[in-house]
């Protein structure tokens, strides 16, 4: 509880805009703040954490295998690969995490003394070894920086942690004058990071079902919890739609669809009246409360072996569409576990 309400104090106040001063006299120098954050989710081990949202014109993600690396831009990826590259090239800042299962099992304070050894050995400078704790597991952190070029500065802080015989190290580097300003990033990353637990023989034997440990997503628009094996993603919005939010797991078919969209004045009667003719093979329909707004909804059967559920309801003259799709089979499952995470839904 206290890592997730260090991070939402990390994300919320997203840093305006971190100033440094180059010298006496000079303009002060502005970086310019990350905008926008997502969440990376594997839903097969369970490592989840915060980071600055990739998109095509700004931070890049590659994942390979167990190692996951982002980078302000492409451009700073390929400069932290070759640091010397004609000191030319994007300074820009870097974040990995990293999970191995190491054929030697070198205790925790081995592993670290190893590395620092080596990284003192190459000519950088190692600070001091900091014990903290990372998702509830004993954990150290330490900096060290050095120079490849007169003009390039490389400064990095690493954490590893050992759970489970699992090494894992989450690094944040920068190059040059980018460090201090954005280590939140870095902060972010150690609040927000869930590592994988041994799973349930539930969850090992149907993967697909929902956890009955929940987890957050919140935003300017909304707050909402769902099982932790799920993921959250915003997808693109089109038309009149305002934001999206769509939660979904290891079957495609099993997801929850939220829609916001302007209500124009229209009450939530007439609301329900507009759209539920948009509806095919509806079986019934009722009323109830989300969000402490009144909500009306239909069951309907869109495809053999999937059940539906469609709710609407207006607040701050604002519709919020909320789709509910599940395996029938399995409905003892999957509605309960929906329909906990519709009634945790709370408008911004």
């Amino acid at each position: 509880m206290k890592a997730q309400m260090i991070a939402k104090r990390f994300l919320a106040t997203l840093f305006i805009g971190a100033v440094v001063m180059s010298g006496c006299g000079e303009k002060k120098k502005v970086y310019t703040p990350i905008a926008a954050w997502e969440k990376y989710s594997d839903q097969f081990t369970g490592l989840s954490f915060t980071h600055p949202k990739a998109d095509t014109s700004n931070w890049y993600m590659n994942v390979d295998g167990n190692r996951i690396t982002m980078a302000s831009s492409l451009a700073a990826a390929e400069k932290f690969v070759d640091p010397y590259a004609d000191d030319k090239g994007e300074y820009g800042m870097q974040i990995t995490v990293l999970r191995e299962r190491p054929d030697s099992l070198l205790s925790l304070d081995e592993v670290v003394m190893t590395f620092a050894k080596d990284r003192k050995a190459e000519g950088f400078n190692v600070s001091k070894i900091d014990t903290i704790t990372v998702d509830s597991t004993d954990a150290r952190k330490f900096t060290y920086y050095g120079n490849f070029t007169q003009r390039t500065k490389l400064t990095r802080t690493r954490v590893y942690a050992i759970r489970d015989s699992v090494q894992y190290y989450l690094e944040y580097g920068a190059f040059n004058d980018l460090f201090e300003p954005y280590q939140y990033v870095m902060d972010s990353l150690l609040a927000s990071i869930r590592l994988p637990r041994p799973k349930s023989k539930a969850a090992l034997a149907d993967p697909s079902l929902p956890s009955i440990t929940f987890t957050e997503f919140s935003n300017n628009y909304l707050r909402i919890s769902y099982p932790d094996n799920f993921e959250a993603a915003t997808p693109t919005v089109k038309g009149d739609i305002k934001f999206s939010l769509e939660i979904k797991g290891y079957r495609q078919d099993c997801n929850v669809r939220i829609d916001i969209l302007p209500a124009k004045g229209v009450a939530i009667e007439k609301v329900f009246e507009q759209n539920q003719g948009k509806f095919t093979r509806v079986s019934g329909k009722g009323e109830t409360t989300i969000a402490g707004e009144k909500a009306m909804y239909l069951n309907y059967t869109p495809a053999r072996d999937i059940a539906s559920r469609a709710y609407f309801l207006v607040k701050n003259d604002q519709v919020y569409r909320i789709i509910v799709n599940y395996f029938a089979p399995k409905r003892a499952d999957f509605l309960p576990a929906f329909e906990k995470t519709v009634g945790s839904l709370k408008i911004g």
